[in-house]
């Protein structure tokens, strides 16, 4: 049994895909989805009718990159949208530094407890976990 390579995506399709989604939350004055989104800009949905939001998550990564404000709210409404304004600006970058924070001190603990369970085995240094931690709670 071969499996099929997927096919790959061209910079140019990646550019498209971009535009697209801009284009759609610009006329948008909600929150998008992922898979709203992927539907939207022309996937093709799975057997169960679910949309992958893989490519688009890929896509608002890039754009970000780029220097597009597309923040995205976890809570409800959740969804990607065009940040507007300064205050939704502020608001995201303190999720972001929130969601940062957590990730750390999971990752110190975990980091902690593996010394603990492989001890002689792991040789990691856990100082630069705790600096980043510092820094963000300052």
């Amino acid at each position: 049994m071969t499996i099929a390579a997927k096919p790959q995506v061209t910079e140019t399709e990646k550019e498209l895909l971009g535009a697209e989604i801009l284009a759609i939350l610009a006329k948008t004055t909600r929150n998008l989805t992922g898979e709203e989104l992927a539907q939207m800009t022309g996937a093709k949905p799975d057997p169960a009718g679910h949309y992958d939001d893989r490519r688009v998550r890929m896509a608002i990564e890039r754009m970000i990159n780029q220097g597009h404000l597309i923040a995205a709210n976890t809570s409800t409404p959740a969804g990607y949208f065009l940040v507007q304004h300064l205050y939704e600006a502020e608001a995201y970058e303190h999720t972001l530094k929130s969601r940062a924070l957590k990730n750390l001190i999971r990752l110190r603990d975990f980091h902690r407890n593996a010394i603990a369970r492989f001890s002689g085995q792991l040789q990691l240094p856990l100082g630069s976990i705790d600096l980043a931690i510092k820094d963000l709670t300052e």
